[in-house]
């Protein structure tokens, strides 16, 4: 009012509008009185305005961002007593925390503190170098540093150097491996495996002394031994070799006083952890001598082998006197891990976790005392991971199903980015905070530990090994197989494909139905690794080492087809045609554009399937929890290609994808299963033989795609040589 009759703000007073109101009809103020009337009108409208205003303000962010104050979450103060601004850097002591993020960079931003001021001894499981590589420099500053990568693609580290001295075998560091290794079985057999595991550890490490080896004992030469057909015969033998020590022949002679049905279980028992080992690379990644583990250690786990990482994270942890902090980025990719008393973890889904342990769920969620879940809460399965928490808490015995009400899985879902749930049983309801970061480490690593070069397998072992395979045993088929029936002729029969006319030995037909009389179909059946053909009379699927060793061929003649379409034909196979459906011409299993390529492999360029994208759109298609996307790891298929110089594909091969493992071991030029795989990883190889309008698709085990050149030249040699011609 004082504004718009022009008066000084000096005096404004209390009453002064009540009195301005008061006189504005007198004929001395008439000039005034629309003056007054206005800005009285707009001073008392101020305060109801402003009043509305803060309320639609209040209103609006509610419904956008949902409340500042949530009533279902505790004051951050209420975490005080137990976990300090809920940071990993202060994570108490003997705690475990699970860390779930949206995606793994945000997982990774909550890890920072606590690399960064984390005291030590910290053990790192490390998918693929990258934290390494980003937190080493700060690691470096409190102490030594040390990277081990035992499954390759780093430095070697042997996890049984600790355990092999020039005296013998350290007791204490053999029982702590057999803790680790065995520890599922009955007491009894426990206690018979691990005498069996100390007889053929302390026979290894005989036999280098002996031979005058420094090195010592490998996972791979232990494996290798497992392996073989461990009867009562075999032993026998292995405690006939020269330079053997009181401790060995004394557990040598408890292991074989078991009875036959004994030594089997304990054969059976026995292989499962030391499979990982008998990859040649892996066996590689294995050799050397005894490193000492202190400070900052940092466990390489490359991506593609990270099925095989528990046996080494149990050995790596029976090497600390006392237990380490462990750090997993990623507890989600990994298979379940050894329970350790203090485990900082991250994951994208706790639903996931809880899924991938099964029967043992409970057990696993009552491993972690914290578990954070950071927003934005709104994401494709928000329900199940809300399900997920409630579940955690319900293996606590506390609040579970409190968690799962309307109120909190609103509140969940009204998480911003940058905040985050802390779900405790030590705590209800859950604190909502920030989250506890710090700026992103400089890439600074330091210098690394020169290991040398890997070591190969050592003389005496190959020695041993080989005098193995000269004893009789009643698992005779274990062996390379032997053929003793008598030579004879073998009838051959010739067979059309098109207009072209074969001679072939009956034996190298794939069957009885070897061949069709229409002439458009051609089945053979050859040995790996001679690539010859199995002898008259044997039927490769009576016994298992000829089954996995058979590898099956199909010559099919295009008859429908110009000899111009039977060369484009693999084409098809990586470039959907114009006439495909929109799914088939947007599914990254069936586009070559769409693939990850690799670096060249024996010869053949990887197009790895990208499956981080084919979860996305089949999700997009049918759902994020349909089987599609939850099984994508398992199904799908990696692509080996081969082209010519105009992008025409000679030679395509589609195998089991990379994220599972090979299934089967190359022990001395046979194929071995692996006994914890759930089963083999295979390839399907399709070419072009033109000269017969022909498309050959040969099935085989992963393990032999190396051979795919020589198999490739020994089809074309069949025919050729077994061509008749007019």
């Amino acid at each position: 009012m004082l504004s718009a009759l022009g008066w000084p703000w000096d005096d404004l007073r209390p009453g002064l509008a009540w009195a301005f109101w008061q006189v504005r009809d007198l004929p001395e103020y008439a000039p005034y009185a629309t003056r007054i009337r206005w800005g009285g009108g707009l001073g008392l409208a101020l305060a109801p305005l402003g009043w509305a205003t803060a309320v639609a303000v209040v209103w609006w962010r509610r419904r956008r961002h949902g409340p500042s104050h949530a009533p279902v979450f505790a004051r951050a103060s209420a975490l005080a007593p137990i976990w300090p601004d809920a940071s990993t850097a202060r994570l108490p002591d003997d705690e475990s925390a699970l860390i779930v993020a949206p995606d793994y960079p945000r997982a990774a931003d909550a890890l920072w503190p606590a690399l960064r001021t984390l005291p030590t001894p910290l053990l790192i499981v490390d998918i693929d170098g990258a934290l390494y590589a980003a937190t080493a420099g700060w690691r470096a500053t409190l102490g030594p540093v040390r990277c081990i990568a035992p499954l390759g693609e780093g430095t070697p580290w042997n996890p049984l150097a600790a355990a092999c001295h020039a005296e013998g075998l350290d007791p204490d560091a053999v029982r702590t491996l057999v803790d680790g290794w065995y520890a599922t079985g009955t007491p009894l057999m426990t206690s018979l495996v691990g005498i069996a595991f100390r007889a053929l550890l302390g026979v290894v490490n005989d036999t280098l002394r002996h031979a005058g080896d420094s090195s010592r004992p490998a996972p791979g030469d232990l494996a290798r031994l497992a392996h073989t057909p461990l009867r009562r015969a075999a032993l026998d033998h292995l405690a006939t070799r020269p330079g053997l020590t009181a401790n060995t022949q004394a557990d040598l002679t408890a292991w074989r006083r078991a009875d036959d049905d004994t030594l089997d279980a304990i054969e059976r028992h026995l292989r499962p952890p030391l499979a990982a080992f008998l990859a040649p690379e892996r066996d590689t990644s294995t050799r050397g001598t005894a490193v000492r583990l202190e400070g900052t250690v940092f466990l390489t786990v490359p991506y593609r082998r990270r099925a095989d990482v528990v046996p080494l994270l149990n050995a790596l942890l029976g090497h600390y006197r006392h237990p380490p902090t462990v750090v997993v980025h990623g507890l989600d990719l990994l298979p379940p891990l050894p329970h350790v008393p203090r485990l900082l973890a991250t994951a994208v889904s706790m639903h996931r976790l809880l899924d991938m342990h099964g029967k043992d769920a409970d057990r696993f969620a009552r491993r972690f005392r914290f578990v954070t879940w950071q927003g934005p809460g709104q994401r494709a399965d928000t329900d199940n991971e809300i399900e997920a928490l409630g579940a955690y808490l319900s293996a606590h015995g506390h609040h579970g199903k409190r968690l799962a009400a309307d109120a909190f899985r609103t509140a969940l879902q009204r998480l911003r980015a940058r905040q985050h749930a802390v779900v405790s049983p030590a705590l209800w309801p859950p604190v909502r905070c920030r989250v506890a970061t710090c700026r992103p480490p400089t890439p600074t690593t330091p210098r690394p530990h020169h290991e040398g070069e890997p070591m190969k397998r050592p003389l005496s072992i190959a020695a041993l090994l080989a005098s193995l395979a000269t004893v009789q045993t009643k698992d005779a088929h274990a062996w390379p197989i032997v053929y003793d029936a008598p030579a004879r002729a073998i009838p051959s029969k010739v067979v059309s494909l098109g207009p072209h006319r074969f001679r072939l030995p009956m034996n190298i037909f794939d069957g009885q139905d070897g061949y069709n009389p229409e002439g458009t179909v051609i089945l053979l059946a050859l040995r790996w690794p001679t690539l010859e053909a199995l002898p008259m009379g044997v039927n490769y699927h009576d016994i298992n080492e000829d089954f996995i060793s058979t590898i099956r061929i199909a010559v099919t003649y295009f008859s429908r087809l110009s000899d111009e379409q039977a060369r484009d034909f693999l084409r098809h196979n990586i470039h959907p045609g114009s006439g495909a459906d929109r799914f088939t011409r947007e599914d990254p299993a069936d586009n070559l554009e769409l693939r990850l390529k690799g670096d060249a492999h024996h010869g053949l360029t990887p197009y790895y399937l990208d499956t981080e994208r084919l979860k996305a759109y089949y999700s997009k298609e049918f759902g994020p929890q349909s089987p599609a996307v939850t099984n994508a790891d398992d199904w799908g298929e990696d692509w080996y290609v081969r082209m010519d110089d105009r992008g025409i594909p000679l030679t395509h091969i589609s195998c089991t994808t990379r994220l599972r493992p090979d299934g089967v071991a190359i022990i001395d030029h046979r194929p071995v299963d692996d006994v914890p795989a759930r089963s083999r990883a295979t390839c399907t190889h399709q070419f072009i033989l033109p000269q017969y309008k022909a498309l050959v698709s040969v099935d085989y085990l992963r393990v032999m795609l190396p051979d795919w050149k020589r198999m490739e030249d020994r089809v074309i040699a069949i025919l050729r040589n077994a061509e008749v011609v007019e």
